[in-house]
């Protein structure tokens, strides 16, 4: 009869100690496991972030080079234009006094009116 008490209450013993060293034992793996994950999920978050970073870094780029192409050399380009005929005409303008006709000259008449309503505008 004890022995058969012993075999009932030393399992229902064995069975109140494991169950939550078991059940404690299973939580300590489940944190360490998802501890990896979240660290893999870290890592994974920062190489999206470096990534993200380099492609707007690269967009930046491609962006200044289609400014300077499409933009910048164009305007350079016209100004180089603009500055060679004005020293053309800078050239013979200077030039007007030796002209025979300088004292009659509608374009000199002219760039004198031009000269006068752009200072009254101003």
């Amino acid at each position: 009869m004890e022995l058969e008490l012993l075999n009932i209450i030393l399992p229902a013993i064995a069975a109140i100690i494991t169950a939550p060293v078991a059940s404690w034992l299973t939580s300590k793996l489940q944190k360490r496991q998802y501890e990896e994950k979240i660290r893999q999920l870290h890592a994974e978050v920062d190489k999206i972030k470096s990534d993200v970073k380099s492609n707007e870094l690269e967009n930046v780029r491609k962006a200044s080079g289609i400014l300077m192409e499409q933009i910048v050399d164009p305007l350079k380009k016209e100004m180089t234009r603009l500055r060679n005929e004005v020293n053309r005409f800078r050239k013979a303008l200077d030039e007007y006094a030796r002209c025979p006709h300088a004292d009659e000259c509608p374009v000199l008449f002219k760039l004198r009116e031009l000269e006068k309503s752009d200072d009254n505008n101003n």
